[in-house]
């Protein structure tokens, strides 16, 4: 008897995508897209405006345990209409904590979640009225450790701190010894923090000093701001500034001083008759400022406007005007 057999070859392919691409329309309202790596685009894709009148909800999350979503925003592609904006939520819905909107005059080119995000998601709402609409936009997707809270603290000082004023006092010529700290109140959310694998750098008087504590020695009257700067395991900057001010003393002036003359000797007392000590007046520069960042589309004939916060005047202080404005 002579058999037959036949076989059976079965080929399973499996498709991985690093990198899709997602359109913000009426397919994918309220959806959920689990990736690290998509282009991100409103529903006229990249050839068309989106339309008039949509409200979309689309949510993104990562596909590697621990990272957290981040979306960039290239300027160039990213255009809204009047009225029209991006809505970010910290989380799977918008009812999670907002990390802000981008709006014709105010673009937010870069958005991450939170490392108090345990799900690492960013929900997305567009909405767009029936005035004008525009390009839309283009975003990067991709994931990202979330940052945790840095805290620059100063833990001690030579001379120390004045209690009354917050300041450091010394004269010219002095070193003033600082020694720093970092505070991580987020601290094994996602990642260790410890001052043992962060980085500190000092910024004091136009010079850099590497590690926790430094030395600087003034030599020009003046007010100075020291600053630090801690960088931990993951890259992740502090989000306060230490502005720790020291307060270095001119040369006074004597001026018309009737000085006894001597011989002297140990336990006499010496009359300064008339005259007077003028001190020299310094004053703390202020940090230089900038305002907002403001999109500015194509010739439509509307103005735009942004501001310039300046929070270094002493409190009370009034311009009362264009003089004052000048003289800062």
């Amino acid at each position: 008897m002579q058999g037959f057999f036949t076989f059976v070859l079965i080929v399973t392919t499996t498709i991985i995508s690093y990198s899709q691409t997602v359109l913000l329309n009426n397919a994918t309202n309220g959806t959920t897209v689990t990736t690290c790596s998509a282009t991100f685009y409103d529903s006229g894709g990249p050839s068309s405006n989106y339309a008039n009148n949509e409200n979309y909800t689309i949510t993104f999350c990562p596909n590697i345990t621990g990272a957290g979503i981040q979306l960039n925003f290239p300027f160039a592609n990213l255009q809204l209409g009047t009225g029209d904006q991006i809505c970010f939520y910290d989380g799977t819905s918008t009812g999670a904590p907002s990390l802000g909107c981008t709006t014709p005059t105010f673009p937010l080119l870069q958005v991450q979640a939170s490392a108090g995000n345990t799900s690492g998601c960013i929900t997305v709402e567009f909405t767009s009225n029936n005035i004008i609409n525009g390009d839309g936009w283009l975003a990067n997707v991709s994931c990202t450790t979330p940052c945790q809270t840095i805290l620059s603290q100063l833990t001690s000082s030579s001379p120390i701190v004045d209690t009354s004023t917050g300041t450091i006092d010394i004269c010219m010529g002095e070193s003033v010894i600082l020694a720093g700290q970092g505070s991580y109140p987020q601290n094994n959310t996602i990642y260790a923090q410890s001052d043992a694998t962060s980085t500190f750098v000092w910024k004091i008087d136009g010079q850099v000093y590497n590690g926790q504590a430094a030395t600087h020695t003034f030599n020009n009257p003046g007010g100075f701001r020291a600053q630090l700067e801690i960088t931990d395991v993951n890259g992740c900057e502090n989000t306060n500034l230490l502005s720790q001010e020291i307060r270095v003393s001119g040369i006074p002036s004597f001026s018309n001083m009737t000085i006894p003359q001597g011989p002297f000797c140990a336990g006499d007392t010496l009359g300064i008759l008339l005259g007077e000590v003028v001190q020299s007046e310094q004053d703390f520069a202020v940090p230089f400022s900038v305002g907002d960042s403001i999109f500015l589309p194509d010739g439509n004939g509307t103005s735009y406007t942004t501001s310039v916060s300046v929070n270094d005047f002493i409190p009370g202080q009034t311009m009362i005007g264009l003089a004052n404005i000048m003289d800062i």
